[in-house]
């Protein structure tokens, strides 16, 4: 029950946060660039198991044990949930939005208006 807790918890907060950037939805397409929500066991996120996945961290919400990771690997679900510390990982271009690249700064890693 908790865990689901959490999970629910992770992807209001992810939604909420698009919302508030006022971000709109693209489609997605294979071989471009998306947003996963990676859950962990305990209330701490190891990052490496994102970069070991092919991945980059977007956001680090260690004391519930969710991360946000940005990766353009077809498989990046899959690898990062091969990490005995992940939970779980899925796509959120099902239930999110997609950043524009314009107002997407690779330097910073971060949403900019």
């Amino acid at each position: 029950m908790y865990r689901l807790a959490r999970i629910a918890a992770a992807l209001v907060f992810v939604l909420t946060l698009a919302m508030a950037a006022g971000v709109q939805a693209a489609p997605s397409q294979a071989g471009t660039a998306q947003n996963y929500l990676v859950l962990y066991k305990g209330n701490s996120v190891a990052t490496d198991a994102i970069t070991k996945a092919g991945g980059t961290l977007v956001a680090n919400y260690g004391a519930i044990g969710v991360a946000v990771a940005r990766s353009s690997s077809a498989t990046f679900a899959a690898d990062v949930r091969k990490d005995n510390r992940v939970e779980g990982a899925a796509a959120t271009a099902g239930f999110a939005t997609k950043l524009f690249p314009a107002q997407w700064d690779p330097k910073l890693g971060i949403h900019v208006t």
